[in-house]
């Protein structure tokens, strides 16, 4: 078996950790190829840590593709008929790839993510993780629907793997992408809870709303691509549901604001209802951790809404690796600008004797300004 991992303006101590703790599987024969996209300088700091002979660090002297390109730099020098896809924060136990060995009849499998900083904003993705991998991996797979790859978790057959293509370059979710195609190949994942894959959840509001953000971005840049499942019938739509499940989320917000710039009102009872039904909804997400994750509904949809909505016209994304230590809490450019943009909007709907969508959007952006 060959685990391949891309990384990117990783710290040191996270590599070293990294290394120490795939050295320590107890199985006979399996390489690591861990690929660099980082600058020279950088790259020579991972190369001053010890690692075994198993082991190979490259570095791609031309960085091109993404990360997706960094994975398949790493699948052409694999030379193991299982591939495991794994993060640079993953961490396994010492009997990781033997439980991996029993499923190798399955040719493509997803596993479960848990988080091991659960404190903090951590308690509250720990649970957003936890339910995610109960209900969108497991769940799902156990009804006989599509599931589609975590990039963190994945392991599949080479040979599948490079006969649909590799992985797909210049994409933002390159596993979406994946799951995609294996869909419409009629190659079935299979899930399973064990073995696990213990991983870290961001560290501040800022580090969450940039990984949603980035996670809804490539929901909305795959839109067409999911389209494509529609032909598969009822399956193909819960299949295309999912990969667009960020605009989803977002779009009862989205409409707000649609509706707050249009020339026209709605039923005033409809709106306050439906403003309450969904207000409740974000308080039951947010109250798993009312003293550490109180804004982490309202986040979670306003990062939704920005990245699907500019995924889905495209507008060029830089990505910036979550930080594995604390760092300043920082405010997204696009959340700076939405604070305006809300306040803006609410000057236009009392000028048009819209009182209440100039209530919503002036709350709204009031809420901008806590984030």
């Amino acid at each position: 078996m060959s685990i391949i991992i891309a990384i990117k303006d990783e710290e040191v101590d996270t590599i070293r950790d990294l290394i120490r703790n795939l050295s320590e599987l107890d199985y006979d024969n399996y390489e690591v190829i861990i690929v660099s996209d980082d600058k020279q300088e950088i790259f020579e700091k991972y190369l001053s840590i010890p690692y075994p002979k198993n082991f190979k660090i490259v570095r791609r002297e031309v960085p091109t593709g993404r990360k997706a390109g960094a994975l398949n730099f790493g699948v052409n020098l694999s030379s193991g008929d299982f591939l495991v896809f794994l993060d640079a924060e993953a961490r396994v136990d010492k009997d990781f790839l033997k439980h991996v060995s029993y499923l190798l009849k399955y040719n493509v499998i997803s596993l479960r993510l848990k988080v091991r900083n659960a404190q903090g904003i951590g308690r509250i993705y720990s649970y957003f993780t936890d339910f995610s991998m109960s209900s969108l991996f497991r769940g799902r797979f156990m009804r006989g629907l599509y599931i589609f790859p975590n990039g963190s978790a994945f392991a599949i057959k080479k040979s599948i793997l490079v006969n649909i293509g590799g992985w797909k370059e210049n994409v933002v979710t390159e596993d979406l992408e994946l799951g995609i195609r294996l869909a419409l190949n009629n190659i079935r994942i299979y899930y399973f809870d064990e073995p696990s894959i213990s991983i870290l959840s961001p560290l501040n509001y800022y580090d969450l709303y940039m990984q949603i953000k980035r996670w809804a971005y490539g929901s909305g840049e795959l839109f067409l691509d999911g389209l494509k499942l529609i032909k598969k019938g009822i399956k193909g739509l819960e299949g295309f549901l999912y990969v667009i499940q960020w605009g989803v989320y977002s779009l009862f917000l989205s409409i707000i604001i649609l509706l707050s710039l249009l020339p026209y009102s709605i039923n005033v009872y409809i709106f306050i209802i439906s403003i309450i039904i969904y207000g409740f909804s974000l308080l039951i997400y947010s109250s798993k951790n009312p003293k550490e994750a109180d804004l982490s509904g309202i986040i979670v949809v306003f990062a939704a809404m920005i990245g699907f909505i500019q995924g889905f016209f495209r507008v060029k994304f830089s990505w910036r690796v979550t930080p594995k230590i604390h760092s300043d809490n920082l405010t997204p450019n696009s959340v700076e600008i939405l604070r305006y943009i809300f306040f803006i909007i609410s000057i236009f709907d009392i000028l048009l004797n819209k009182y209440s969508f100039f209530l919503i959007m002036f709350l709204l952006s009031i809420t901008m300004f806590e984030l």
